[in-house]
């Protein structure tokens, strides 16, 4: 599965890195997330997801979709602490690469 460049939304990309990291194809996510291979096919021509769609497609592949708060409202103290942590984590998970302006993710 490759990434789409372009039109897609963020998190689509990402669903498609990941889906392409794990090995899994559309017939996989299709049949696990009940999200059928068309509606996923449609996200790479720059169709948005909805939201239990994209929910259920990144539980498949063992993310969860979550509001965070803004990093501005973390302490300091811990906002480097997960800094760090995002840092480490996101060298061996190239999806993230794909979730412009991530709060917390160092350059």
């Amino acid at each position: 599965m490759t990434v789409p460049e372009g039109a897609a939304h963020p998190l689509c990309k990402m669903v498609f890195a990941e889906a392409r990291r794990r090995c899994h194809t559309y017939e996989e996510l299709d049949y696990v997330s009940g999200v059928q291979r068309g509606t996923m096919k449609e996200w790479r021509k720059g169709v948005s997801p909805r939201q239990f769609s994209i929910e259920s497609v990144l539980s498949t592949l063992g993310w969860e979709f979550a509001a965070l708060p803004d990093s501005d409202t973390i302490p300091a103290a811990l906002r480097h602490e997960l800094e760090a942590a995002l840092a480490e984590f996101g060298a061996t998970v190239p999806a993230l690469d794909f979730l412009p302006d991530l709060s917390l993710r160092t350059n």
